[in-house]
């Protein structure tokens, strides 16, 4: 039996992590921190599931130094999700919080000699950038991808002083249980969606992702590591969109900028293994049986 800690408990990918891990029989100490108004009944709902399990311990931010100690297996990073990027006040009033917790989690894994594993985003790069490898450098044009950046450059500081760290960048990500306030929820839920915010070059299903993750704690090889979870049958964001409405107009895509990743095959056995009428009819069921 591991011991492992979740920032973001509460969050997308972070409830699914956690799900996962205890049904591994995994000790988990989730934290969890403050979600926007329009996601409440999803976060009730996450709470609820997560609680029933005994091996499982609700924490906050301000409790992250107490969360991780030497016999933490690996601190995974979520504070964020798709949907904190539709609403503009709130994600002002976090990104500080989010931040400090990063820089304190960071401190101290160093101290403990834990692995950090750092959920980014492939929004880091701007839509300028004509070929995208893991070794390009970042240069955002979004106010995600900025975001995203600075905690890169952050976690890049500390390397130097024996932080052991996988940064995971993800393409946007659809399910079960994905923010309500993003594009697929709501068309799902017959709502007229507001202007996407969310990253438009590629989509991946949640339980396809969770599982290269869950590898991220297995891998010794190298501690130091940037991963995007891009293989050569993964979906475009668009497709999925126009599945689930007719009028949908594409806008300007960018799949060919970016470079499937060897290392998410090799390290992580990253597979995209569910296609877009299957996630999107699991997501659909998902959200007529919880809502």
């Amino acid at each position: 039996m591991g011991n492992f800690v979740v920032i973001g408990a509460n969050r997308f990918l972070g409830f699914h992590l956690c799900t996962a891990l205890l049904e591994n029989g995994e000790e988990v100490s989730g934290s969890v921190h403050k979600a926007h108004t329009s996601e409440t009944s999803l976060q009730n709902e996450m709470g609820l599931l997560l609680g029933r399990n005994a091996n499982f311990e609700k924490r906050t931010d301000r409790d992250v130094l107490e969360m991780i100690t030497s016999e933490t297996d690996a601190v995974y990073f979520a504070y964020f999700d798709g949907g904190d990027f539709y609403h503009d006040d709130f994600l002002r009033e976090e990104m500080n919080n989010a931040y400090q917790t990063l820089r304190d989690v960071v401190k101290k894994c160093i101290q403990t000699h834990t692995k950090l594993i750092f959920t980014s985003s492939l929004r880091v790069f701007g839509k300028k950038q004509l070929k995208v490898r893991e070794e390009t450098k970042p240069e955002p044009d979004n106010s995600e991808g900025r975001l995203f950046l600075q905690f890169e450059q952050l976690i890049d500081k500390y390397r130097e002083k024996g932080l052991m760290c996988i940064i995971v960048r993800i393409p946007n990500l659809y399910g079960p249980w994905q923010p309500l306030s993003m594009y697929y929820s709501q068309l799902l839920s017959n709502q007229k969606p507001a202007d996407i915010r969310e990253g438009t070059d590629y989509i991946a299903y949640i339980e396809d992702v969770v599982p290269a993750f869950l590898k991220c704690k297995e891998e010794r090889a190298n501690g130091n590591e940037v991963i995007h979870l891009l293989d050569q049958k993964i979906e475009k964001w668009e497709d999925g969109a126009q599945l689930l409405n007719k009028d949908y107009v594409e806008e300007n895509s960018r799949h060919e900028a970016y470079e499937y990743s060897k290392k998410a095959k090799t390290l992580l056995n990253y597979e995209t293994k569910t296609t877009l009428k299957e996630g999107i009819r699991a997501q659909r069921r998902h959200m007529r049986t919880f809502f």
